[in-house]
């Protein structure tokens, strides 16, 4: 990770070109769960194993209100922020191994509505 660079083509190892194929068939994917619109809208993400915020910007965010990006390596996600662009601001950024991260309790669910 530390050669990767910050950019799509790097974090998808030179197969960037796959990109929107990608996030349509997540897209798909979220909307097979049925969720509550309203949670969704808003609720928090999380992107796990995030990179440059890449799911982030082209999903997560236009599904939710906010979301979380992890992220271990430094690089990639100090470069999150101008990847992900105007909508940065919604998001909150971590740097840290997935098996070390603790995400607040209750943070994903319906408690997070009434926390606003």
């Amino acid at each position: 990770e530390d050669n990767c660079p910050s950019t799509v083509d790097g974090v998808l190892g030179n197969l960037g070109y796959l990109s929107p194929d990608d996030l349509k068939g997540s897209r798909k994917f979220v909307e097979s769960l049925n969720l509550d619109p309203e949670l969704l809208r808003n609720g928090t993400a999380c992107e796990c194993g995030a990179g440059i915020g890449r799911v982030s910007k082209g999903l997560l965010l236009d599904l939710c209100q906010r979301c979380d990006v992890v992220e271990a390596c430094s690089h990639l996600l100090s470069a999150a922020p101008d990847y992900i662009g105007n909508e940065a601001h919604r998001c909150r950024f971590f740097c840290t191994q997935l098996q070390d991260w603790q995400p607040q309790k209750e943070k994903y669910g319906k408690e997070d509505r009434r926390s606003r």
